[in-house]
């Protein structure tokens, strides 16, 4: 009979527990029910930020719930979908177009661009609503500017050279993340006009001359920029390799009277003749030449690439 009351009463108390359990968890569940209910509405009203932060507190505070599990695919679906990332460049893209219709009135009044965010903010109404955008004047003269906005949640960087009338026409984009290649040399973003190659026979023994135009296609200011020119056999094999900095040129006089150790010296000159390879604007370009001297018979090609580049103020 005793054995039989003890065992009544600790079922009695289990079930106790396993109630205040039930009823925690049902709170729980509710109270992460109407949030994720909000998390919808929220999405449905092109609020995809506050839609988020709800989600992810839901599967912070309330991880044991069913309602967990849904918010998990809520996010997946809406990263999958990005509109979280189509949101954000939305947003840069009007805060970018907004800075340019300042930068424009600010013209009018100065006969110049502002190159101070101060300068808008204070007398011309710039404002950044939005959290997370990044707005940047990267230059600005008495001719022209070129202005960036990004936002954290967006995968595009976008770039306005001006003087432009504001609109979607007028604006650059740049992938934040260039297909998940890592670009720690600065090379992914250089591009190359006006390519010739040609023999100097004034020169003896006879040169070869590669030259062009690099172009900085990344969305803040570069130096420093670095070419790459291969000279290849009739099989496509490398048989001469060469690296020089931009921004240096050797005249036709140079040519003939400087020795090749002299010319290579030139061209190995970081900063460029003048500093013409410091601080190169996004769209802008620089001239480089390649010059190999003595090589075998048989060549029949050459090609050239970015080897490097470094953000303004780096070395």
């Amino acid at each position: 009979m005793k054995r039989k009351t003890k065992y009544s009463l600790t079922l009695a108390f289990g079930l106790f527990l396993i109630s205040i359990a039930t009823i925690a968890w049902g709170g729980s569940e509710e109270k992460a029910r109407r949030m994720y209910n909000q998390a919808l509405i929220l999405l449905n009203e092109h609020e995809p930020f506050k839609a988020e932060e709800l989600l992810k507190d839901i599967v912070s505070n309330y991880m044991d719930t069913s309602v967990a599990t849904e918010a998990i695919g809520t996010l997946q679906m809406m990263k999958s979908f990005r509109i979280i990332e189509e949101c954000g460049n939305a947003e840069a893209q009007v805060n970018l177009l907004t800075l340019v219709t300042a930068m424009n009135d600010y013209y009018k009044d100065h006969k110049a661009y502002a190159t101070s965010m101060n300068e808008l903010e204070e007398k011309y109404g710039f404002r950044i609503f939005d959290k997370g955008t990044t707005v940047t004047i990267l230059f600005a003269d008495e001719k022209s500017y070129i202005v960036k906005a990004s936002h954290e949640r967006g995968d595009k960087i976008y770039l306005v050279k001006g003087p432009t009338i504001p609109g979607p026409g007028s604006i650059h984009v740049v992938d934040k993340d260039i297909s998940g290649v890592p670009d720690e040399k600065g090379n992914k973003r250089l591009s190359f006009q006006d390519l010739e190659g040609f023999w100097y026979p004034q020169k003896m023994p006879t040169i070869f001359v590669a030259k062009g135009m690099v172009t900085n296609n990344y969305p803040g200011i570069r130096s420093f920029l670095k070419i790459r020119s291969n000279i290849l056999d009739s099989r496509g094999n490398v048989v001469r390799s060469k690296t020089v900095y931009a921004g240096n040129l050797i005249s036709d006089e140079e040519l003939r009277s400087l020795s090749m150790k002299e010319i290579d010296e030139r061209l190995d000159n970081k900063s460029g003749k003048n500093k013409a390879n410091v601080n190169i604007l996004p769209f802008s370009s620089v001239p480089f030449m390649v010059i190999f001297d003595e090589l075998p018979k048989g060549v029949s090609e050459f090609t050239v690439e970015a080897a490097s580049s470094s953000p303004a103020g780096k070395e």
